[in-house]
């Protein structure tokens, strides 16, 4: 990415994290069971690759948790899933800005990176219909065919989905597989049908479809999704519970963004988005902040704003009704750098325009604990306490 500062051509090298091709190595992960219907699993650390924002279009017994690992890749998390009678597993992007579950097909000649399905090895496949179709509003996408098939959260099958229901990518643009856990009339088939949260609580794995969501910090090397259940000791003070403002998102309004002593009101609908790595806001507002604060504005392909010195920067303080979440400087400022790899002394802010969603991604995630109550449509939140401490209890 080129833009231009002081007559001179420079890029967001502090960005990697978010436009970064390269891996890193894994640590192995494992799971543990902890009593009945508990069950953990933690995820292991890979350096970035690009994130996308949620879809452009929407088509529409016994109390236990269930915790499932991550693979935090600076701007995606990746889960192990094992998938068919013949348990391949595969890595998938857990999303809570999107519903459903889809693969990329052995057999579509995308270079998956984190596994392929391939259902002729599977006697538990069911072909359902075809026009399985999503796309992204940063333009990529995936299609095929929808089909069921054996799904496994636990490589031993102990936590089974005989049958979900799922796309079977023959064409994407993407190259690894996602896990939408979103509301289901946010999913792309023409029919509503059980996606994994609604299938666990089906199944008995969990008694509520909720799931509390913990990111933790940039620099760790662990995370989790806790279906079914909350770890009272990754938070600090009490959780705060609010309603969900969109009838097809995991949206909860804003009521204001402070940097210093500048504030803007903002009111606005905002997605609280696993799938998305940075922050977004309506070009209108966001340009409302951005000049209360003093900042440049940087036009282009993928327009931003930056301080002219990175010293100017600060926290951002995102306030609900009842709780604020402070997001430090480093994860909502990167420093520039000039294409002739000298340092510039800006910094952008984090925080991007978009005129279809305000999403608040990961660089906000990592810095609260999120509890999503699907059912009660009510998302709960408390500042983040980076542990390895657990405190786990069951949601009812």
């Amino acid at each position: 990415m080129f833009v231009q500062f002081t007559q001179k051509a420079f890029y967001l090298m502090a960005l990697a994290w978010v436009l970064s091709f390269s891996e890193a190595t894994s640590i192995p992960g494992g799971f543990q069971k902890r009593g009945d219907k508990v069950i953990k699993l933690d995820f292991n650390k890979v350096a970035g690759k690009t994130s996308y924002l949620p879809p452009v279009e929407n088509k529409k017994k016994r109390a236990g948790t269930f915790e499932f690992p991550l693979d935090n890749k600076g701007s995606y998390y990746l889960a192990d899933i094992w998938v068919g009678s013949n348990g391949d597993k595969i890595s998938v992007d857990v999303d809570t800005g999107s519903s459903d579950l889809w693969l990329i097909d052995s057999a579509s000649g995308v270079s998956a990176t984190d596994g392929s399905y391939d259902h002729s090895k599977s006697s538990s496949y069911k072909y359902v219909a075809s026009g399985f179709s999503i796309g992204y509003a940063d333009g990529s996408y995936a299609k095929g065919d929808w089909v069921s098939d054996k799904v496994s959260l636990i490589e031993d099958g102990s936590v089974s989905i005989p049958a979900l229901e799922f796309g079977d990518a023959t064409d994407t643009t993407i190259t690894y597989g996602i896990l939408g856990i979103g509301l289901p009339n946010l999913e792309a088939a023409s029919t509503e049908y059980d996606n994994l949260p609604v299938s666990l609580k089906k199944q008995g794995y969990i008694s509520k479809n909720a799931y509390s969501l913990y990111l933790n910090s940039a620099e760790a090397t662990t995370g989790s999704v806790l279906f079914g259940g909350i770890d009272k000791a990754k938070y600090s003070g009490d959780l705060v519970s609010l309603p969900v403002t969109s009838s097809n998102r995991l949206n909860l309004d804003v009521k204001s963004f402070s940097i210093g002593d500048v504030t803007v009101n903002t009111g606005v609908s905002t997605t609280l988005d696993s799938g998305s790595t940075i922050s977004y806001l309506n070009p209108d507002l966001l340009s409302q902040f951005a000049s209360k604060l003093g900042l440049t504005y940087q036009d282009g392909d993928s327009p931003f704003y930056y301080w002219d010195n990175c010293e100017d920067a600060g926290d951002l303080k995102v306030s609900f009704d009842g709780v604020d979440i402070t997001v430090p400087k480093s994860y909502v400022t990167s420093p520039l750098q000039y294409n002739d790899g000298s340092t510039s002394p800006a910094c952008a802010l984090l925080v991007l325009p978009d005129d279809r969603f305000n999403i608040l991604g990961d660089n906000f995630l990592r810095n609260a604990y999120v509890v999503y109550d699907l059912d009660d449509m009510k998302i709960s939140l408390a500042p983040v306490k980076y542990s390895t401490d657990e405190d786990i209890s069951p949601i009812s």
